[in-house]
């Protein structure tokens, strides 16, 4: 072989075996980093989700629980005297699994087919004074008793 190849074999081989060195490294990485980017992408985007289904299961335990307690109520407000556990349990703004703080309510009352007031919390008072008129006005009105419709 004469001297000229040789020393263009030689060139040549001097620049390609870098750049196919440098290409190799480049490769894994920007393979590694794509691949730690995607992870984190998949992470994110997995609790997320985790985060949106722990959420949806508290909303509805919160609204089956209100709903469980639905013939309950039914059945202690049909009393005269009803049960001031079962109501403090279930209405109390200090039991955190209460109606009251299900829904965020700032009053709430109970009251049975004769009118009477059977539990209340916030400022039910003055709800019951500003609308008292009005709804004794519509039952007269109406001639139906409270409560059957």
């Amino acid at each position: 072989m004469p001297l000229q190849a040789r020393i263009l074999l030689s060139l040549v081989s001097i620049a390609i075996i870098p750049l196919a060195l440098f290409s190799i490294v480049a490769y894994s990485v920007s393979t590694n980093n794509l691949s730690a980017v995607e992870r984190d992408a998949l992470y994110s985007g997995t609790n997320s989700a985790k985060h949106a289904l722990e959420n949806i299961q508290t909303t509805l335990a919160a609204t089956l629980t209100d709903y469980t307690q639905w013939d309950d109520l039914h059945r202690v407000a049909a009393l005269d005297s009803p049960d001031n556990t079962w109501l403090t349990e279930n209405f109390a703004p200090e039991t955190p699994s209460s109606t009251y703080n299900n829904y965020n309510l700032e009053l709430l009352g109970l009251w049975n087919a004769h009118q009477q007031l059977l539990y209340n919390t916030g400022l039910t008072d003055a709800m019951v004074t500003q609308l008292g008129t009005v709804v004794k006005e519509s039952l007269a009105a109406d001639k139906r008793p409270f409560g059957k419709f």
